[in-house]
């Protein structure tokens, strides 16, 4: 028994020492081919790992500029994400997610999410009415917080701050049916590659629903390059009790 947990222990001391070491911003940026932080990319990829080390699936975000969609001109974010390797024969999954947002304000109008899995398939469409603070899914119309996001928008509104002035940020989140804040601090930081230091920042942020209900919370962790479109190179996401995390392996 003793030989089993102390087996048990090292590996686990073993596993966190391997996933910090992976998900070190230097690490991240020196596996990426051809990265030039002065280039204004528009899509970046993503490798997403469970616990930190197990990979298990790849994904997406995409940033389609100004588009024609239902009649109207819209600022359209995509997020695209699937199983890899033996996940995809165990547990095959797929998420898509199309946010078309009103091109000045960049405010969602329409959120568009379809999750597949191999037992079932879960399809949303959300409008929203900024101007009214009213959000739709289906026949049901609910109530939602001035200047409400989805979770891409949101993540496209930390990257437009200028970081060196905020410490602090408190966005409104909204996708389904409760108000949630989505809320955290900034850090600036730093990462050596090779003989060149990279600046960089540290967003830690909470979400939570507004109304103080305690479940269904959860825990977002993000590291943006300080390059003109904050590139987000690592994304950790803790929630209902598991934790995922996402590495830049691409960009263009």
């Amino acid at each position: 028994m003793k030989k089993t947990f102390m087996l048990f222990a090292i590996a686990a001391v073993l596993s966190v020492v391997l996933s910090a070491r992976q998900n070190d911003p230097a690490a991240i940026l020196s596996k990426l081919k051809s990265f030039d932080q002065e280039v204004k990319n528009k899509q970046f990829s993503y490798r997403i790992y469970l616990l930190g080390i197990f990979p298990v699936g790849r994904a997406v975000l995409t940033d389609e500029g100004q588009v024609g969609f239902r009649g109207l001109n819209l600022y359209h974010l995509s997020a695209k994400a699937d199983s890899v390797g033996i996940v995809s024969k165990i547990y095959p999954f797929s998420a898509n997610m199309d946010s078309y947002l009103e091109p000045k304000s960049l405010f969602p109008l329409i959120f568009l999410q379809a999750i597949k899995t191999n037992d079932k398939e879960i399809v949303k469409e959300v409008t929203y009415d900024q101007s009214n603070h009213i959000m739709q899914i289906k026949e049901e119309r609910r109530s939602i917080m001035p200047e409400t996001r989805e979770p891409l928008s949101a993540l496209l509104k930390l990257r437009g701050l200028d970081l060196d002035k905020t410490t602090a940020f408190d966005l409104n989140i909204n996708t389904n049916q409760k108000n949630y804040a989505f809320s955290g601090v900034v850090k600036k930081g730093m990462a050596k590659l090779g003989e060149k230091n990279i600046e960089l920042y540290r967003l830690s942020a909470k979400i939570f629903r507004r109304d103080k209900n305690p479940y269904h919370q959860s825990k977002v962790d993000f590291i943006f390059l300080n390059d003109e479109q904050k590139t987000p190179i690592f994304i950790k996401v803790f929630a209902s009790g598991g934790l995922i995390t996402a590495r830049l392996v691409g960009v263009k």
